[in-house]
Parts: C-alpha cells; structure tokens; sequence
C-alpha cells in the first residue's frame, strides 16, 4: 500500500523497475489489504507490469509448486521464515534471497533501551532474524549501518544495498509561513514514540520562541494519544492524506524525532528528495552519510532539537540552502535512475547462486517438476490468461 508507508512505496517502485525486465509473480496475503480497498491496490500493481498476482497461503503454495522460478525474493525476513522451506521444496536449486528492509532486532535492541519493547523478546527475535538470513543465499539491506550490523554476526552472508527510491521533486522559492511538517503512519511504533517525544519535550521550546509557528502531523492510523494533540499549541493532526505533497511544498521544516529505528527512514528521503531543510535525530538520519550542518540539522537531545528548528524557521535563507544541498545528497543515493541500475544487478547476481542439488531425490524432484509443468503448461497458462482478463476488466 504504497500512500500508506514508506516501507510499501520502496517495495512497489522495486516491482515496477522489476517487472520492466522480469516476469513477476507477487505471492499476496488475502489479508494485505483491508477489503474496501483491495481493488485499488491490486490494480496498482497490475498496472506497473506484475500480471501475475496470486492471494491467499493456499494459492501461494499452489504457485511454488507449479511456477517456474529463477529467483524467490521474501519481503521481510518472518515472511521467509514462514515460507522459504515451502518455497525451496517446491523449487529444488532455486536460490532465494531476503529483503530486510531494516534490520528488526536492532530497532527492537534500541527500542527495548527506552523502555518501549520487552527485553526478553529482543535476544528470541534476533535469533530467529538471523536464522532466517542464514538460510538464504543473500539480504538486501536498505543502508550501510544495517548491512554492517548483519555482517557482525554474520560475515560471511551475501548483502546488497537498496536503499529508499524516491523521485526528486522541484521546489519554489517562495516566503513560507513558519509552518513544521511530520509524516509517518503510525502503524509504526516509532512514530508514535517520536512524535509524542517531540509535541511534549521540543514543541514548547519552539514556540516560545516563535509564536506563530504551526505543526502539521500526517499519517494514518493515529493512536489516541497523538489524535489529542490537535488543535493544542498551533498542531494539527491531519490523519491519512492521499497526497503528501501539498504538506511537503507548503511546509518550510520537515522533522524526524525519532529515537529510535533502523534503516533508512521515508519521511526523511521524501523531504530531502522535495528539497525541504530536515531536523531530524541521528537515529533518523542513518542512511544518508550527512553532514550535520550543510545536508542536514541533527539534535539528539530535546534542547539540541529545539534550537535547530528555531534556527531554520527564523534563517529562511539559510534554510531554503540547506534544503537544496539536502537534495542533491539524496539524488546521489535514492534517485529511481541509480537503484534501478543496481536492482537489475542484483538480480542477475542472485539468480546465479544456484544451489546444487545433492542428493538423488532432489534430482528426481527437479525432474519429475520439469515433467509435471509440461503436463500442466497448457492448464496454467490457459488459467493465467483468464487472470489477466479478469484484471483487465477491473483495472482498465
């Protein structure tokens, strides 16, 4: 759900520059979606080129068995850990890889440190974390802090780096109202932690400083302690919005209060890629290489926080060129031209990590599959083709 979360609109712009070269078959959960909605989404994807798209457990393992596969790609690693063995018995020798989009154990590890995640969790979940990356022949990761905290404890894993990709935006230059953006759906945890941090600890400090300064919060799913900050102290939360960019043209401050996380953060790349200042916390900042001062204003601590926005909503100049040095970093790393050509890459190099076949049964397997897809080819592609016909009609 692409308007819904970063995390979903990296992994869609990724299927698109896929299927442009690749035959894409998208195993989906039924429960993806809420119901009301699902067509609008399933026919999103169908338009970006994935034209087989299969819904449900039961049809997703119907699909390993009969498909033809060069490569399984697993988003997140639990999804591996509930499928991969599914998906490596279906499909004998077919190297699979893992998109971990960040690293969980490490937000966990970080978040646990506050006070917001259960300890005892952190060590049983990272366990399973790296099991799942160790059973497959390789992980993308999504920044180089990611990628050197799974090398750690395994070295000798195969990584890639695909960070967020975002298209670069034009921005006016023109006298903006004092006005401070936060977007982020707060299905994600540290969302909700930092923009509560950020209203009680930061806010006060700023307006106290400027009076007029307002804060827009964008993002669905708001919990009821971030709903009551509306109409308090010049904040407005705004919910779900179809369309950020009206947020982001308008805003002179885009901030990232987050204490805590892993990978690289999509309102921070968005804001960047807009070519609006960003105040933001190191956790926030990962990914980038920024230098705090010239991309980039980073506060760690409230008071720290604080001042940085003060100082961009009173220096509008200074802030405007921020903002476009802010741009150029991001065009350099997260540019849809750039990851397209290291995804092509990837793929190609991951596709060749065949597994070898090693025992007498899996080379039975893999020939009894060749002779049972033969026998179905007609069937499933007759069924295929009435799929794509039934999508044309309900996505023209």
């Amino acid at each position: 759900m692409a308007d819904q979360a970063a995390g979903d609109r990296r992994f869609v712009a990724m299927l698109e520059m896929l299927a442009s070269r690749h035959e894409i078959t998208l195993l989906i959960q039924h429960s993806a979606f809420p119901p009301p909605e699902q067509h609008r989404y399933l026919g999103l994807l169908y338009r970006i080129g994935v034209k087989h798209l299969i819904l449900g457990g039961d049809y997703m393992r119907q699909a390993m068995r009969l498909g033809a596969f060069d490569l399984g790609l697993f988003e997140f690693h639990s999804t591996a850990g509930a499928l991969a063995g599914a998906f490596t018995a279906a499909q004998p020798g077919v190297p699979y890889i893992i998109d971990s989009v960040d690293i969980h154990f490490a937000r966990e590890t970080a978040a646990a440190a506050l006070g917001q995640f259960p300890p005892d969790a952190v060590t049983e979940n990272m366990r399973r974390e790296l099991a799942a990356y160790a059973r497959a022949d390789g992980v993308i990761v999504i920044t180089a802090e990611d990628d050197a905290t799974v090398r750690q404890h395994l070295p000798s894993l195969k990584t890639w780096l695909v960070p967020i990709i975002v298209p670069i935006r034009s921005r006016r230059s023109i006298r903006r109202a004092q006005s401070v953006l936060f977007i982020g759906g707060f299905k994600h945890q540290p969302n909700v932690d930092g923009i509560i941090w950020f209203a009680r600890e930061v806010w006060p400090q700023v307006t106290r400083r400027h009076p007029s300064a307002s804060l827009d919060i964008v993002g669905g799913s708001a919990p009821d302690e971030v709903k009551a900050l509306d109409g308090k102290f010049g904040i407005a939360v705004k919910g779900y919005v179809p369309d950020t960019n009206p947020y982001l043209d308008a805003a002179a401050v885009s901030i990232a209060p987050l204490r805590y996380g892993a990978g690289m953060k999509g309102k921070v790349t968005e804001a960047l890629a807009s070519g609006i200042p960003v105040v933001s916390t190191s956790v926030g900042a990962q990914g980038f290489g920024a230098r705090p001062g010239q991309h980039l204003q980073i506060g760690d601590t409230a008071d720290d926080f604080a001042e940085a926005v003060v100082d961009l909503l009173g220096n509008p100049t200074n802030a405007e060129a921020m903002g476009q040095r802010g741009q150029d970093l991001v065009r350099e790393i997260c540019s849809p031209e750039l990851v397209a050509g290291r995804l092509h890459r990837l793929v190609e190099d991951a596709a060749q990590r065949r597994r070898p076949l090693s025992t007498p049964m899996d080379r039975l397997r893999v020939r009894f599959k060749g002779w049972a897809r033969a026998m179905a080819h007609p069937f499933r592609e007759s069924q295929w083709r009435q799929q794509q016909e039934h999508l044309r009609t309900l996505f023209p």
